[in-house]
């Protein structure tokens, strides 16, 4: 996992994916080509073949085939005809990020940081009414935020942190 805590959320950088320019520079989207990739280090065993067609390429994995289309830079995704840069194979099948549930490990990363989670509230803060119950929920929220950034400080800098 790279060093990573683990984390009960699918990663994407975790899932095998495939992406539309390495389709590209492969030549694997030039109609009637067939290419066998393989992956070793994310999902060790994992072997697809996909063979192009004008505009797409069918994806076989084991007995399963999917057709996937392909417009000028983008993936459609075969679950939602999203548009995608890369598909993710989690949960076994082949998806765009939004559909398989993975999210960016960066959106994880700075989430125990007060200061970055201070800002987040605020900014959500800034999008609710004044008097409605979420607006008060996340005033809850800064206070906490913000009693735990001056004990940080006071542990830090001794004294208050005013």
């Amino acid at each position: 996992m790279g060093g990573r805590r683990p984390t009960c959320i699918p990663l994407v950088e975790d899932q095998p994916r495939l992406a539309k320019g390495v389709l590209q520079r492969a030549g694997a989207l030039s109609p009637g080509k067939v290419v066998e990739w393989r992956w070793e280090g994310s999902a060790p065993g994992l072997t697809i073949t996909t063979v192009a067609f004008k505009g797409g390429f069918m994806l076989r994995h084991g007995a399963d085939e999917v057709a996937v289309l392909t417009r000028p830079g983008w993936l459609v995704c075969p679950a939602c005809a999203g548009l995608c840069k890369y598909l993710l194979h989690y949960g076994g099948r082949w998806t765009c990020r939004r559909c398989s549930g993975c999210e960016p490990a960066i959106w994880h990363r700075f989430r125990t940081v007060p200061f970055h989670r201070r800002r987040t509230i605020l900014r959500r803060l800034s999008k609710v009414p004044v008097l409605s119950q979420r607006g008060a929920e996340l005033r809850r929220q800064l206070r906490e935020v913000d009693r735990q950034i001056a004990r940080k400080l006071e542990a830090r800098y001794g004294g208050k942190g005013k």
